[in-house]
């Protein structure tokens, strides 16, 4: 078995999970190198958060394994990520799961640690994401409602949204007015 299978077998692992979503060969920046990981595990809700790197090896590679787990850590470090996968088996109870605690410490996880690990990166994010989101909606009103003392600025704004509203949504329905507006 090669290192391809097993890098789909780890893509096949994750389609299970609605939640996510894989790249291959994932550049990642390592001092002056540009190194790939074979996987790179994004959610799909915010599709720039990375959530785990996976380095993939083919089958039965014992003595390059090392190796292989140490290119994993030095990706975990150089990203914003802190959990990765090592694989060397189509069997994902094979794979060894690592968490980066931090200062080059990594702690190695079951895999249901790092199933659970993975889905409280994930509504960690979209929870940090929507209060960001509130709070600065609740600025931003606050800032134009402190703008809008007179009825006649109301009623500007109020025509000037209602107009964009209307184009946006001609867009939206009239495919022949959207070619070519870009």
């Amino acid at each position: 078995m090669n290192e391809k299978q097993v890098v789909n077998a780890v893509a096949d692992y994750f389609k299970e999970y609605k939640s996510v979503y894989t790249q291959f060969e994932k550049s990642i920046q390592i001092g002056h190198y540009q190194c790939k990981a074979d996987i790179a595990v994004y959610t799909k809700k915010f599709p720039q958060k990375l959530v785990a790197i996976v380095e993939c090896k083919k089958v039965g590679s014992l003595g390059k394994s090392k190796t292989g787990i140490e290119q994993l850590k030095s990706y975990l470090c150089a990203s914003d990520t802190c959990l990765g996968i090592f694989a060397n088996s189509l069997n994902p109870t094979d794979w060894i799961y690592l968490e980066n605690l931090g200062n080059n410490i990594f702690d190695e996880l079951t895999e249901n640690q790092f199933i659970m690990s993975m889905i409280s990166e994930i509504e960690t994010h979209k929870d940090l994401q929507q209060r960001v989101s509130d709070k600065l909606e609740k600025l931003v009103l606050q800032e134009a409602s402190n703008k809008l003392k007179t009825s006649a600025t109301k009623r500007r704004i109020q025509a000037k949204t209602d107009y964009f509203v209307e184009q946006e949504a001609k867009k939206k329905y009239n495919p022949r007015q959207n070619s070519g507006n870009y």
